[in-house]
């Protein structure tokens, strides 16, 4: 794969990481958006189906998971760190989403920064942006 062609299709993978944050008010069911967008110390959670919260943050999660280890595997060229990383994604789904059901299930306003950063974990990518400087890091010093 040529050089230009490889920055193109980073590109169109970041953009649409770029999209499906965008759009994830449209796209995913996420009462907590609004929660946190408003004045969130003050009020009680919103009224949230959790099944439906669970399978939405699944789903971007996992969507974000895919887009993620197609960046690394196009940047690194390495099936090793791709199934490295596929497995990162996995234990780290299972870190955060059980904080996040115990701290959402017993929401206390003292612990809105933590409801508020685990979620963020699971739907935003930031595992990728952990994840790629320590493969170029491990790419650069040849260990």
């Amino acid at each position: 794969m040529n050089r230009i062609f490889q920055i193109f299709i980073i590109v169109i993978l970041v953009a649409l990481l770029a999209i499906i944050r965008s759009f994830s008010v449209e796209i995913f069911y996420d009462p907590l958006i609004l929660f946190f967008e408003q004045d969130y110390l003050n009020n009680s959670l919103p009224d949230y189906d959790l099944i439906k919260l669970s399978f939405n943050i699944i789903y971007r999660y996992s969507l974000n998971s895919i887009v993620s280890l197609a960046i690394i595997y196009i940047l690194f060229k390495n099936k090793d760190l791709v199934y490295f990383s596929f497995w990162v994604f996995i234990i780290g789904f299972f870190v955060f989403i059980i904080p996040f059901y115990f701290f959402i299930e017993n929401y206390q306003k003292e612990n809105y920064l933590l409801l508020f950063y685990i979620r963020r974990f699971l739907i935003q990518p930031i595992l990728l942006l952990l994840l790629l400087p320590a493969f170029y890091y491990h790419k650069i010093t040849g260990n």
